[in-house]
């Protein structure tokens, strides 16, 4: 399937997180590529985040890969405790289960657009360190719950 520039209109993708985790991720808007194109092993965006924004909570994937590659503007990386500052070229990836925690922020004054592709199973745990929280999808239904199991309420606005 040819997918043309400009063709598949972008979209918010405000925070899901529970509180009190949402503040601050709601400045992330994709195009969703792969699912546009019926990929369905992987998906991939491209994303825009803006001005002063973070991408997630720091966090690691138990059985899915992440890869990112900065198309424009600069990016702050986070991993474990080191920041990195990435540049249009510039790429970085995270296998599964290495439980490095890591996130996206931009720290600067316009949009930062990405190419972000991803493992799509349908069973994953998604740590959150330093947070109550883990992400947990099983047979493709997922929620988020805190460390000991107990699910988090919905958010009014699902």
């Amino acid at each position: 399937m040819i997918l043309r520039k400009g063709s598949i209109a972008e979209k918010a993708f405000p925070s899901r997180y529970p509180e009190p985790y949402g503040a601050g991720s709601d400045g992330v808007h994709g195009v969703p590529l792969g699912a546009t194109a019926g990929l369905t092993q992987f998906g991939v965006y491209v994303e825009r985040l803006d001005p002063g924004m973070r991408g997630s909570l720091k966090h690691w994937h138990e059985n899915e890969d992440e890869f990112l590659y900065v198309l424009e503007g600069v990016l702050t990386v986070t991993e474990a405790d080191e920041h990195h500052v990435l540049h249009p070229g510039d790429a970085c990836g995270w296998p599964a289960d290495e439980g490095v925690g890591h996130t996206i922020r931009n720290d600067g004054d316009t949009p930062v657009r990405y190419l972000i592709v991803g493992s799509r199973l349908p069973d994953e745990t998604c740590h959150y360190p330093g947070c109550d929280l883990l992400s947990v999808r099983r047979e493709g239904k997922g929620q988020f719950t805190r460390l000991d199991g107990t699910p988090y309420p919905p958010r009014d606005d699902e």
